[in-house]
């Protein structure tokens, strides 16, 4: 779904704001501990993105998907 697909007050919701002084750069929301070790460690990686080359960033990308499929696998199973 594209961004203009959204309606306004959804599009507004979802922007993060940039800090001033910051323009034209990517800036990751925080995230709230989730309270599931397993699922802040994955979203952790996430924090990795902006020491690495966007070539890099699918390799970090793919991991963090394995790992948060992994951990609904386990809820779904009843671990």
């Amino acid at each position: 779904m594209s961004e203009a697909s959204y309606p306004d007050e959804t599009r507004a919701e979802i922007q993060t704001p940039v800090p001033l002084g910051v323009e034209g750069e990517l800036i990751l929301p925080l995230f709230e501990p989730t309270g599931d070790p397993t699922v802040d460690a994955a979203l952790e990686r996430l924090r990795e993105l902006d020491d690495l080359d966007a070539s890099e960033h699918v390799a970090i990308f793919e991991s963090v998907h394995r790992q948060l499929h992994q951990r609904l696998s386990d809820l779904n199973a009843g671990s």
